[in-house]
């Protein structure tokens, strides 16, 4: 298989993943019933609406016999402090979690999702040689490892609220 074609499969499969994450990611916000789980769900389905876009962009440039652009390797919007609107978020809903079976499973399912996606796009970075392409695919993989993260933190947070705000909320034991 040429490395072109090789690419275009590539971004067949991302894009295929990208839409199962918003589906997904769309049905974990109807059935969690806090709001912060909600806000982070929501920001994660607006991240895959995005990627699937950027990717389609790619894939048609590609298929129509363009090269790789500086431009591709970038995803619309500025860079977002994920840790800070987290951070943000669960001071907000500090009294509304409890979360539940569902919420957990939810998280764990999106955890190996995104765990999936960083396998599958680091695999074709090993088969890339087209410079811009590996730099395309190193920022997707940064982009689904903050994703994971965020999973990661809601979990911590409502498997132990308390644990994460003197950890990841910046609170100390002085009352400071």
């Amino acid at each position: 298989m040429s490395q072109h074609a090789q690419t275009l499969r590539m971004l067949e499969n991302a894009l295929s993943m990208e839409e199962k994450g918003k589906k997904f990611y769309e049905k974990a916000i109807e059935e969690c019933p806090d709001e912060l789980g909600r806000e982070i769900f929501k920001f994660l389905r607006d991240e895959e609406v995005k990627h699937y876009q950027k990717i389609k962009e790619i894939y048609r440039g590609l298929e129509s016999g363009a090269n790789w652009t500086e431009e591709w390797t970038h995803f619309p919007g500025a860079k977002i402090n994920v840790k800070a609107i987290f951070r943000q978020l669960a001071e907000k809903y500090a009294t509304e979690i409890k979360a539940g079976v569902s919420e957990r499973e939810a998280l764990d399912v999106g955890i190996e999702f995104e765990s999936a996606a960083i396998e599958y796009y680091e695999t074709h970075l090993g088969k890339a040689k087209e410079p811009l392409e590996r730099k395309f695919i190193e920022h997707l993989i940064e982009e689904e490892r903050e994703h994971r993260k965020i999973l990661e933190d809601l979990k911590y947070y409502y498997d132990d609220p308390e644990g994460w705000l003197m950890e990841k909320g910046r609170t100390g034991l002085d009352g400071a």
